[in-house]
């Protein structure tokens, strides 16, 4: 199941474009009033990563699309960027960024083909953003859902980075999305409980970047 048609920001192709790598930390960003920029988010924005555990996450930043040369063979990318939203944490507020791949090469065809089903990570944010699976052939524009909010554990890697240096990661586990009234599993890696969303009217953090 994938998507027949993809809009990747607010004016039509206007993110449908590649990228060098996804690197100049700039990011579709949407305001309260619904305007959608783009905005350089700087390095100390996203500071120390979260603790491991399960949270509301809202997504506010989705970057261009770049091409991506993994150990899973060609795709193409966006970076995601979020904020956490459980409220009476130390973690609240955090923000952090991950990718997703959002094509992949096709080998018998020759061309790459919208990865947009259940089992991708973008896909199942979707999902549970919207409350709805993914139709075929749907036309999706990923700047739809900036502002949604899903649940999710976060994961939290050390170790060094491509130049040597040791950063601590956070990357949300896509085979644990869900909507927010889905509660979290307790256990060692649950930090912080799932509370009732807060409506998006009073979020006094959706246009802190604008």
């Amino acid at each position: 199941m994938v998507a027949q048609h993809v809009e990747a920001a607010g004016t039509p192709g206007v993110m449908v474009q590649t990228g060098g790598g996804g690197g100049d930390n700039s990011f579709w960003k949407k305001d309260k009033a619904g305007n959608i920029a783009k905005v350089v988010v700087a390095p100390e924005e996203h500071g120390q990563a979260p603790k491991q555990g399960f949270y509301i996450l809202r997504l506010i930043g989705i970057s261009d699309i770049f091409d991506v040369n993994g150990d899973f063979g060609k795709a193409k990318g966006v970076r995601l960027e979020y904020v956490i939203n459980v409220p009476g944490t130390s973690e609240h507020k955090k923000k952090f960024d991950d990718m997703a791949s959002v094509m992949k090469w096709g080998e018998q065809s020759q061309s790459f083909y919208w990865n947009l089903g259940s089992q991708s990570k973008m896909g199942r944010m979707i999902e549970a953003i919207t409350g709805q699976p993914i139709a075929p052939n749907s036309s999706i524009n990923l700047a739809d859902y900036l502002g949604g909010e899903f649940q999710a554990l976060v994961k939290s890697t050390t170790g060094p980075d491509k130049k040597g240096v040791v950063r601590t990661k956070a990357t949300v586990a896509y085979d644990t999305i869900g909507p927010v009234e889905t509660a979290g599993p307790a256990g060692p890696d649950q930090y912080a409980p799932a509370p009732e969303p807060v409506a998006a009217a009073s979020n006094p953090f959706l246009a802190d970047d604008l």
